[in-house]
């Protein structure tokens, strides 16, 4: 079993990854995941933070497993963790419309077969992290998605990330 994350920004190069600017009361997915035919994945932890003037409510942000993806995002590789050094290459592969993070344009789709993992009103000058307890991780079956999707007040900056096994 390999560990895996994978966050909703560029990989860092000479400047750090960029900021997702939200929308006010846009729903979006900042962060996609998408699941092999071969393999579920298990959950281990997720978070959102953000910057910029928080908005006087708080953000909605949630973490699900659908079996429709948004399309025309941004492409990644998740990045590997495992404490051997051998970082084996994760069967979530990316793609436009697989793993990936927020473009401005994409398409988010009509939600079908949503199964809820974790929902939150965040304040935005806390953010937030959950890790859950060893046994009790949820999982994504086969050739499904797991989608980190915001609802804020007013416009701000958003990071999210999710860490799985394989």
């Amino acid at each position: 079993m390999a560990l895996y994350t994978a966050c909703s920004a560029s990989v860092a190069t000479t400047t750090p990854p960029g900021v997702i600017t939200l929308g006010a009361a846009s729903v979006t997915t900042i962060l996609q995941i998408a699941t092999p035919s071969t393999q579920d994945i298990t959950l281990v932890d997720w978070g959102v933070s953000f910057n910029g003037a928080a908005p006087a409510q708080a953000v909605q942000c949630e973490i699900f497993g659908t079996t429709v993806a948004a399309t025309s995002m941004n492409s990644l590789t998740p990045t590997g963790l495992d404490a051997s050094g051998v970082n084996r290459a994760s069967l979530c592969v990316g793609g436009t419309g697989a793993t990936a993070y927020y473009k401005s344009g994409q398409s988010e789709g009509t939600v079908a077969n949503y199964r809820q993992f974790d929902l939150q009103l965040v304040d935005p000058a806390v953010g937030y992290f959950k890790q859950w307890p060893l046994g009790f991780q949820p999982y994504a079956a086969l050739s499904t998605y797991v989608r980190i999707r915001v609802t804020a007040p007013a416009a701000v900056g958003v990071y999210g990330f999710v860490s799985w096994t394989e």
